[in-house]
């Protein structure tokens, strides 16, 4: 019987101290490489702005490209979509949309967090989170609804909403909107059910 031997491997790291990477978001099981990697280079492109300037699609799309070498650039679908990930798990909040007099996007205003933002906060933050999730668990790409619809197993779930437990007339706003989603999600489970069955 031949033994197979386990081979261990050594490294020494030579050279200057570099940015801190929460461990949580390496490990983030929600979160695709392309996504950890969009955390990192929109936290290290804030401090070189100085001025917390979020980058613009078009400076993601080159810093995400599979082939920077040629200079390609990753499609404006896939960097929003990387975005979208870091938003539904609550590393990136979306605070403000600022609008011309027309109506017309100007920009956006963000916050980038060092671990997922508490779901209570997110929504005070950002009251279109739970719109945001809605839309999301009928995406059409697979992995965006998958990360979506866990995230909604896991509202829905009585641990989470012990907070919310109390009498109708004391809730915050945040917990009555989390309530009314938990009701819609059940009343489509129901629906489902009936058209399956």
């Amino acid at each position: 019987i031949m033994e197979t031997k386990l081979q261990e491997h050594g490294l020494l790291f030579f050279g200057n101290q570099h940015e801190t990477v929460p461990t949580r978001l390496l490990f983030d099981s929600y979160l695709t490489s392309r996504a950890k990697l969009a955390w990192q280079l929109i936290k290290y492109k804030a401090r070189e702005f100085q001025s917390g300037m979020f980058p613009s699609y078009e400076v993601l799309a080159k810093l995400l490209s599979d082939k920077p070498y040629d200079e390609a650039e990753l499609s404006r679908k896939l960097v929003s979509q990387t975005l979208l990930l870091l938003r539904l798990t609550r590393w990136l909040t979306l605070c403000e949309t600022v609008r011309n007099e027309q109506g017309q996007v100007l920009g956006n205003f963000y916050i980038l967090h060092d671990e997922p933002m508490p779901i209570i906060d997110t929504i005070q933050l950002n009251h279109d989170y739970i719109a945001l999730l809605e839309k999301s668990i009928q995406h059409r790409d697979n992995f965006v609804r998958g990360v979506a619809n866990h995230i909604v197993e896991n509202l829905l779930s009585d641990n989470l909403m012990k907070c919310c437990r109390m009498p109708m007339k004391r809730k915050p706003s945040y917990c009555l909107m989390i309530n009314n989603f938990r009701m819609e999600v059940k009343g489509r489970e129901r629906q489902t059910a009936c058209l399956c069955g």
